[in-house]
């Protein structure tokens, strides 16, 4: 396949991938960038692949603060023990409505100390939607049975609101649960019983009156007179629930439901939930309280609670037949299937009579099995809550299909009747899009690599035909010809050795990002060295008119990589010239310590506090001076040279007042 196709094949495959597809590269200093990065970038997260090209830090703050933590430690985790990122986090992006993000990038150490990331972020919210709901689902028929189970032994009303507003907060996984009835005679709520962490929220709210100021009247006394479930689904941006915002958010308390309580059809109180999460009470969670309340209310009516159950079950029935992904339930000792839906049969490539017979280990690849055992038995001693893995199964057909699962507990009210529930998601394409850019970013380094040796070529025979020319002319030629030839091959000359430059720059970036920019270190006389450069730039010194001013010790040596540390002093000599034409230069070498300190100084336009912090980034140059020749490339690589040899490069500048380059290295 030709080169173009085969980057035309690359974007094809960039455009069409399920995500974006990117490269995260994370340096010592703690900065970080994305490389590469799809065009979909803008779709998740408002952002171009080129702003994020050499600053990671805009995409972070579309983070949910409560993720960037522990999406900030996977990554320094990831790089510490160079294995495989994957996570899960929240961001905000294009609105303040939450969404899920997942990454997956394989890591790779790069000579210069950075790490280098190949994955992709897809975005998972309607999947993490639909985890949440099956499990919120789950949670709740847990709920509903142990709510039953209680009414059934419970011996009086007090004991069950306390055990009912408990096994809301320790069961129902809420932050708080109260009972109120109203007191006939004051025309108020008295709190029955009040379970959770925060329960001090009640004084703050006491006491309640159900009669006065309907626009201070709080949902408790609003489900009350009106004798409907009240819903508060974003305390934040609640106008209604104004009055009591700030302690609601103070502990917590993102969303609350107000649910009436009714004796004989007459309604006798509310029983008052509170979850951390916004938008928690949907309406199937909304409909399965309505259910627990009511068989609250009928204590003793055990048809309500079986109606209860079977429209609960009802509900997790239809997530479960028309999830987009493959669901079971399996039991917890034997491994088989007690309930398998058509999206996990498509993918294992059975039919149900066929998975009668089998368990999740008959298809479960030999190399994975062990890691999805050992998990299996942490998640039966209760050792773990949950756990997601990317395994590999084998289908009906002798294929291989890749899979990531999540696995949690199911209970039911049924004694020692343990489940797991088990979603299943084809990953297979994925996978194979990750080797096609594996080898497509392969096929790209080689590119850049050959291209920059055969683009040399040329011009060192260019070179050697420029000097072969002047010494003919200058032998054949009258002064005054030879004289305006000169002119005009030094010309040549000058510009064949900034072509060569620009090549030599291209490919030392292209042996970073591959990790084959080498050091190699000898001894050396660093003054002598930094003399033979400006005696190079003599030339250009005198057409720029620029006064060298130097005070340079004599014969300072050390251990470092000679041609490396030269291309450095030829760096930034030539951009002191370039930006800072008729003006002096001031140039420095001393020896302080154990380190030697190489300093120049121009009187050019100087950098904005910008500029100073992205200058030494690929392809980054001034932009009040775009009219200069250059890629961009000069300094970045410089720094990764000095960095390499575990010295550091700084800049002082202030716009207006020229700029002060410093180089320190280690003698050795």
């Amino acid at each position: 396949m030709e080169e173009p196709e085969k980057a035309r094949l690359l974007q094809r495959i960039t455009e069409n991938v399920p995500g974006v597809i990117i490269q995260y590269q994370l340096f010592p200093d703690g900065r970080s960038c994305f490389p590469y990065a799809s065009e979909a970038l803008k779709d998740i997260c408002g952002l171009s692949p080129s702003e994020v090209l050499h600053d990671a830090s805009r995409v972070f703050e579309v983070v949910d603060p409560n993720d960037l933590e522990k999406l900030l430690n996977s990554i320094t985790e990831s790089a510490r023990l160079l294995i495989d990122w994957n996570h899960e986090f929240r961001f905000y992006y294009p609105t303040p409505a939450e969404r899920w993000l997942q990454g997956y990038a394989r890591p790779e150490a790069q000579a210069d100390g950075s790490v280098l990331w190949h994955g992709f972020l897809q975005d998972i919210t309607q999947r993490k939607k639909l985890e949440e709901e099956l499990i919120k689902v789950s949670r709740l028929n847990l709920l509903n049975g142990k709510i039953n189970s209680m009414i059934i032994h419970a011996k009086d009303h007090e004991r069950l609101f306390e055990e009912a507003c408990q096994i809301m907060v320790e069961d129902g996984q809420f932050k708080l649960a109260w009972i109120g009835l109203i007191d006939p005679d004051i025309s108020s709520l008295v709190v029955a019983k009040c379970y959770g962490p925060e329960a001090d929220y009640i004084q703050s709210m006491a006491p309640i009156f159900l009669s006065g100021d309907e626009q201070r009247m709080g949902p408790t006394a609003r489900a009350i007179r009106e004798g409907k479930v009240v819903v508060n689904n974003d305390t934040c941006n609640n106008l209604d629930y104004l009055p009591w915002r700030e302690e609601a958010l103070k502990r917590g308390f993102h969303s609350s439901i107000s649910l009436p309580l009714k004796f004989n059809e007459t309604i006798i109180g509310a029983l008052n939930i509170y979850s951390e999460r916004v938008n928690y009470f949907n309406a199937a969670e909304v409909s399965l309280l309505e259910e627990i309340t009511r068989n609250v209310s009928y204590a003793i009516t055990v048809i309500y609670r079986e109606k209860a159950l079977v429209k609960s079950e009802l509900s997790f029935r239809t997530i479960f037949e028309e999830a987009p992904m493959g669901i079971a339930l399996i039991d917890s000792q034997t491994g088989h299937f007690k309930k398998i839906n058509s999206k996990y049969l498509e993918i294992i490539g059975r039919k149900l009579e066929e998975i009668k017979t089998l368990n999740w280990m008959s298809f479960t690849h030999p190399d994975d099995l062990s890691e999805d055992l050992e998990k299996m038995e942490l998640l039966k001693s209760g050792q773990i809550s949950s756990f997601k893995m990317i395994k590999r199964y084998f289908h009906s057909n002798g294929s291989i299909a890749w899979v990531e699962i999540s696995v949690v507990p199911f209970f039911s009210d049924e004694p020692g009747n343990m489940k797991h529930l088990c979603m299943v998601e084809n990953i297979s394409e994925r996978v194979r899009y990750e080797e096609e850019l594996r080898s497509a970013l392969k096929v790209r380094d080689e590119f850049l690599s050959i291209a920059s040796h055969e683009l040399k070529t040329p011009i060192t025979s260019l070179k050697l035909q420029v000097q072969l020319i002047k010494r003919d002319i200058k032998k054949n030629e009258s002064p005054d010809v030879f004289e305006r030839h000169s002119k005009a091959l030094d010309m040549a000359s000058r510009q064949t050795d900034r072509l060569t430059f620009l090549i030599d720059n291209l490919l030392d970036v292209t042996r970073l990002e591959s990790g084959q920019f080498n050091i190699v270190p000898l001894k050396f006389n660093l003054s002598q060295v930094l003399l033979d450069t400006l005696y190079r730039f003599q030339g250009l010194l005198i057409d720029s008119k620029c006064e060298l001013m130097m005070n340079v010790a004599p014969d300072v040596e050390g251990t470092w990589d000679q041609g490396r540390i030269e291309q450095v002093l030829v760096n930034l000599i030539s951009n002191a010239i370039k930006y800072a034409p008729e003006k002096p230069i001031a140039i420095s070498l001393f020896v302080e310590n154990d380190d030697v300190n190489f300093s120049i100084t121009d009187n050019g336009p100087g950098l904005t506090e910008a500029d100073k912090h992205r200058i030494f980034n690929q392809f980054e140059r001034v932009k009040s001076n775009e009219h200069i020749n250059g890629l961009g490339l000069g300094l970045y690589i410089s720094k990764k040279i000095i960095d390499s040899h575990r010295g550091v490069i700084l800049v002082e500048s202030e716009e207006g007042r020229g700029s002060t380059f410093t180089v320190k290295l280690p003698l050795t």
